[in-house]
Parts: C-alpha cells; sequence; structure tokens
C-alpha cells in the first residue's frame, strides 16, 4: 500500500515557483518516509503459528485446547443432566 501526499499551491505571487519546488520536493520525502515505515512494519509481522520450534509444540497447543473444549462439554452434559433428573423426580428444572 503506498501513500501520496498532495499539496495545493496558491496562484501567483513572489517566488510561487520555487515555494512550489520547496513543497513538491518535502511532500515527496515526507511520502517516501511513510511509505518505508509501513514497509518495515509489514517485514516485522509474523504469525505465531510459524514461529513454533517443532511439531511438538504444535502438537502441546492442539492438546491443550482440545482438553478446554472437552472441559467444556463434560459441563455442559453435567448441566443437562442435573436438569433432567430434577424434571423426572420434582417436575422442573434448575
Amino acid at each position: 500500500m503506498l501513500y501520496t501526499i498532495y499539496m495545493l499551491p496558491f496562484l501567483g505571487g513572489k517566488g510561487a515557483e520555487e515555494a512550489a519546488e520547496n513543497r513538491n520536493y518535502l511532500a515527496q520525502r515526507m511520502t517516501d518516509e511513510l511509505n518505508e515505515i509501513i514497509r518495515v512494519l509489514q517485514l516485522t509481522t509474523y504469525d505465531e503459528e510459524e514461529w513454533d520450534a517443532d511439531n511438538l509444540t504444535v502438537m502441546k497447543k492442539a492438546q491443550n485446547a482440545i482438553e478446554g473444549k472437552v472441559r467444556a462439554a463434560r459441563d455442559w452434559l453435567e448441566v443437562w443432566r442435573r436438569n433432567k433428573f430434577c424434571k423426572m423426580v420434582f417436575g422442573f428444572a434448575v
């Protein structure tokens, strides 16, 4: 993504041509600096998955994610079981 800075000149006046040249030079320098900053930021952006040391690290992350989902599923089943029991015995859910 490139950015360009536009500055509109004033019409007429003494030194207008030199002022326009200075303005254009300054606008070009600012544009170049912004584009360089953006380029460097894009180079330093990375994805965490790319930095995993080995397959064991990837598998441990996957295992932790699975264990968290299993825990949530068991909690949901426990609540469902309790509600079903309460409906059968007492006629209402908790």
